[in-house]
């Protein structure tokens, strides 16, 4: 009960540090570090230590997934407490790396970027492509029933034995790029949030598009990830802690990643009403949702407990980015080594051929380097944020709408490696094809790849800001 209660109290401090820092606006890089750090880490790791460890809930009775027996059976007091410490060292870290990348940003000169109706053209074709493509995933499923077969998604996502969906090189690929579509969806919120008399049009296909992606991809995760950049977005603009709409993403998180597998796994019969869980207490519910947030932090516990292997020192983040050379360029014909995911998923399931199962994040950084992993891997992390802080500098975001939703995308991508503590999801084709479908609307929008000026006639220079003057935060709605 002790570490949780400290983990609360490291909650709060990280809050209390994100309210009190000077910074341009509502929500910079470092507010969505600080987010996704409380969510896949901090705030799942308070709400198990305070419930399990105290035997208000029994993991035993509530979860399905073994990584709870890690945690409840197997950890020790001594592996806690590290992840404990581990968990303020990363974050002290972090923050020392985002504060070194992005000191003495000159935010003196900026502009205001609007957007080219050739750009919201482009965006509606590129997601009904999407669209269209999904539902080809579908039709692989079941030849003749696409809409069937996005119904049974959840299945194929998790290898189901009974179906035994045959993984072919079209699906696969169509699969891995529901990522894309989702955070390139998004981005249709911002389209909508202009007074035109087309606005509603591009919310109603940002809900279409979202609510699609989720239904192939069979995950429940997509609809939080969502919410969260959406009130991000929101709070950026209006210069306000919209408190209630935080409540209620909080609120619904909790039947979302609760009572979501069953439904999405029903969906296929077009039943919801039976999924066998109406005995399961609140408390259960809510450890049960911050199990499967904070996956990341389980895994780590794992990791901890199982990894007999000798320290990494980073080469797993060095592969992953050297696996996006083909095979057969410069005259490398050898195979990679085996990816960590593949490794961890072998130590922490005891099946080599399961679903890959990261190390997690702070799993991640003791194998790489025990103990002093906490800082060295973290640091180098926060530069990453403190970079896309840097190459957004020249615009005003929160008069800029589109491509203020699309920093807090990067930001998002940048925070992956939170959620599973390696590189193999960032560098892979799926992200690499959401950055350059970025870099070819604002490309479509100014003539150019850069994010430096435009011409006159594509913005507004904005200057005579005070770069000193933070965003006073105001509370309520």
């Amino acid at each position: 009960m002790l570490i949780g209660f400290i983990y609360a109290m490291l909650t709060i401090a990280i809050v209390g540090y994100e309210l009190s820092r000077k910074k341009r606006m509502l929500f910079d890089q470092f507010s969505v570090l600080s987010i996704f750090f409380l969510a896949n880490i901090v705030i799942p790791a308070t709400i198990l230590c305070l419930s399990l460890d105290t035997g208000l809930a029994q993991a035993d009775r509530i979860a399905d997934f073994s990584l709870f027996g890690y945690f409840h059976h197997q950890a020790q007091p001594t592996e806690k407490f590290v992840l404990l410490l581990g968990s303020a060292l990363a974050y002290c870290s972090l923050s020392l790396g985002y504060n070194f990348a992005a000191q003495r940003l000159d935010f003196s000169r900026q502009v205001i970027r609007g957007i080219k109706f050739q750009v919201r053209l482009a965006w509606i074709f590129i997601g009904l492509v999407f669209s269209l493509l999904m539902f080809v995933f579908g039709n692989t499923l079941v030849p003749g029933d696409p809409i069937g077969g996005l119904l049974l998604a959840t299945y194929y996502r998790a290898d189901d034995p009974y179906y035994a969906f045959e993984r072919t090189p079209l699906n696969a690929n169509i699969y891995a790029a529901t990522t894309t579509f989702l955070l390139f969806s998004v981005l249709g919120y911002a389209l909508s949030d202009e007074k035109r008399r087309t606005s509603l049009i591009y919310l109603v296909l940002t809900v279409v598009f979202v609510l699609l992606d989720a239904l192939a991809s069979g995950s429940r995760r997509p609809l939080l990830i969502v919410g969260i950049l959406v009130y991000m977005y929101i709070g950026v603009r209006k210069a306000k802690y919209k408190v209630h709409y935080l409540f209620l993403i909080l609120l619904a998180s909790v039947p979302l990643l609760f009572f979501g597998k069953a439904i999405l796994r029903d969906l296929s019969d077009l039943e919801v009403a039976n999924i066998g869980v109406s005995d399961v207490t609140l408390l259960e519910q809510v450890v049960t949702a911050a199990g499967e947030y904070g996956l990341s932090y389980l895994e780590s516990l794992g990791t901890l407990e199982r990894y007999e292997g000798g320290p990494r020192f980073g080469v797993d983040h060095l592969f992953s980015v050297l696996r996006m050379i083909p095979l057969g360029m410069m005259g490398f014909e050898k195979p990679w080594p085996e990816r960590i995911v593949r490794t961890s998923t072998a130590y922490l399931t005891g099946d080599p051929t399961a679903q890959d199962a990261p190390p997690g994040y702070l799993g991640q950084c003791w194998i790489d380097f025990p103990f002093i992993g906490f800082l060295v891997i973290p640091l180098f992390h926060g530069v990453s944020f403190g970079l896309v802080e840097r190459g957004f500098r020249s615009i005003n975001l929160q008069k800029s709408p589109f491509y203020l939703m699309a920093y807090l995308v990067a930001g998002y991508l940048v925070a992956m490696p939170l959620n599973s503590g390696t590189l193999d999801f960032i560098f892979s084709p799926d992200i690499v094809l959401t950055v350059l479908l970025f870099f070819v609307l604002h490309f479509i929008n100014t003539k150019r790849f850069g994010l430096g000026g435009v011409s006159k006639s594509q913005s507004q220079s904005i200057t005579n800001l005070d770069a000193n003057q933070p965003v006073v935060p105001q509370s309520g709605s």
